[in-house]
C-alpha cells in the first residue's frame, strides 16, 4: 500500500526546536536557511535570504539575567565569491564576512559565532539575513553560506550573580 509521508518546502526555512526542562536553554535547527550560487544557468550574481524567529519569555527577574547565543554553520567561497552573515540577536549584531582566502576550495568550513545580549522585553527576536555574490565576470564560481543552528541559554548576569 502506498502511503503519504512528510510533505516538504524546498525553499522555505524550517526549523525543530527544544527547549531545556528546566526553560533556561535552547536549540533551533534550521532547514533551508542559506545562501548560496553555483550549478545553475544564468542565475544572477547575489543571492539573499532572510528570517526572523520570535520566542515569547517570562520577565520574572529579568534584568538578572542575559541570553549566551551560539549561531553554528558552514561556508564554502570559490575565488572571485564572497559570502556575508548578518545576524541581529536581540538588539547586538553579528557581521561576518567570509573569503576565499579563509576556505578550501571546494570544502565547507565550518563556523561558530557567539554574542551575549541583555533580556530586552517579553520577547527574544532573532533576524538573519545572509548574502552570497560573485564577480560578474566569473559564471562559474560558487559560493555557499548556511546557518544551521541556534543555542541560546539564560544565564545570570555576573555582577548580579548571588554568592
Amino acid at each position: 500500500m502506498i502511503k503519504f509521508k512528510k510533505v516538504n518546502l524546498h525553499d522555505t526555512i524550517q526549523i525543530a526546536s527544544d527547549i531545556s526542562e528546566d526553560k533556561q536553554a535552547g536549540t533551533i535547527i534550521f532547514t533551508n536557511l542559506g545562501a548560496s550560487l553555483g550549478g545553475i544557468k544564468n542565475e544572477p550574481n547575489v543571492s539573499t535570504k532572510q528570517f526572523t524567529l520570535t520566542i515569547k519569555m517570562d520577565q520574572d527577574n529579568s534584568s538578572d539575567y542575559c541570553i549566551k547565543q551560539s549561531i553554528a554553520g558552514f561556508v564554502s567561497v570559490d575565488q572571485g565569491t564572497r559570502a556575508v552573515l548578518i545576524a541581529h540577536l536581540n538588539g547586538k549584531t553579528i557581521l561576518k564576512n567570509f573569503e576565499a582566502s579563509e576556505c578550501e576550495e571546494g570544502n565547507d568550513k565550518d563556523f561558530e559565532e557567539s554574542i551575549d545580549t541583555p533580556i530586552t522585553g517579553a520577547e527574544y527576536k532573532a533576524t538573519f539575513f545572509l548574502i552570497a555574490e560573485r564577480d560578474s565576470s566569473d559564471k562559474e564560481a560558487s559560493c555557499n553560506l548556511v546557518v544551521d543552528s541556534l543555542d541560546l541559554e539564560l544565564q545570570a548576569v555576573p555582577s548580579k550573580a548571588k554568592s
